[in-house]
């Protein structure tokens, strides 16, 4: 159920999470039922900040209700799902609480890699693409996009089960068949991006060099417009690379479906039915 009845002092502050364009994020335990949520914290003091706060739960609670109503009862949901929310008119200040992803992003994941000097084996490169294009495909197939897919945006639950969140660009019906492949399309080749982050540990068109030096934004949008991504690690099978470089390509009509990826061998063993 959808609650707008609590407020602060229902919850207990553990920890800050992140902060994005619009709010902070912290996950708190609700003192009544001892269960670990996440609060984002917003503005509410203009008129633009409050209706910007209600369209985003307006947006979620949407997302959740097309997604519920197409799948089944055992069917895991790909999406942050929205539990509640309250205002303090006093300090104009807005709370949206949500389900708590405790397994962190895949940007943290990445980090962590990178700070501790691992890799990811190919058996768990394949389970997080598997994972992460289940998600997508659970959106796209009710014609929802997200718009806005990074690392940050991609979180894990406790059992490293994919949620998606921050949806910006969520509906996309009505709006003619071009249109909609197209920006599919451009979620795919934004999971290709994080994806191939995670096996090689930097941005396929940004090398490990280019990252150390203060690369300008313009040579950055020149290579992916004008380049090819940059080779992924040898040790990676072709088939993953393969797959990854499908995401990646440049002309949106011929790229990779999310529906495609699940008929690839490897793809269709990690998920086996779901």
């Amino acid at each position: 159920n959808f609650n707008t009845t609590w407020k602060l002092s229902d919850f207990k502050k553990i920890k800050k999470i992140g902060r994005g364009r619009f709010g902070s994020v912290s996950s708190y335990q609700e003192i009544r039922t001892q269960r670990n949520v996440a609060i984002k914290q917003c503005e509410y003091e203009t008129e633009e900040e409050k209706a910007k706060f209600h369209r985003e739960i307006e947006v979620m609670n949407d997302i959740i209700r097309i997604i519920r109503q197409s799948a089944n009862q055992q069917q895991f949901i790909h999406v942050i799902e929205p539990l509640g929310f309250f205002v303090d008119e006093v300090e104009e200040k807005a709370y949206l609480v949500m389900e708590l992803c405790s397994g962190g992003n895949l940007r943290n994941y990445i980090q962590n890699m990178k700070k501790s000097g691992t890799q990811i084996g190919i058996k768990k490169s394949w389970e997080f693409v598997s994972q992460i294009i289940s998600a997508v495909n659970q959106i796209h197939v009710n014609e929802i996009i997200h718009g806005n897919l990074k690392p940050e945006k991609v979180l894990f639950t406790q059992d490293f089960n994919v949620k998606l969140a921050d949806f910006t660009l969520p509906r996309n019906l009505q709006q003619g068949t071009t249109r909609v492949i197209q920006t599919k399309a451009a979620d795919i080749w934004a999971i290709g991006v994080a994806l191939y982050e995670l096996l090689a540990q930097h941005h396929p068109f940004v090398g490990n060099y280019d990252q150390s030096t203060d690369i300008a934004k313009h040579d950055v949008v020149h290579r992916i417009v004008d380049e090819e991504a940059l080779e992924l690690p040898a040790h990676y099978p072709d088939s993953l690379k393969k797959l990854i470089n499908a995401m990646l390509q440049k002309d949106p009509s011929r790229r990779i479906s999310a529906e495609e990826i699940l008929s690839i061998p490897e793809i269709a063993a990690n998920l086996g039915g779901q």
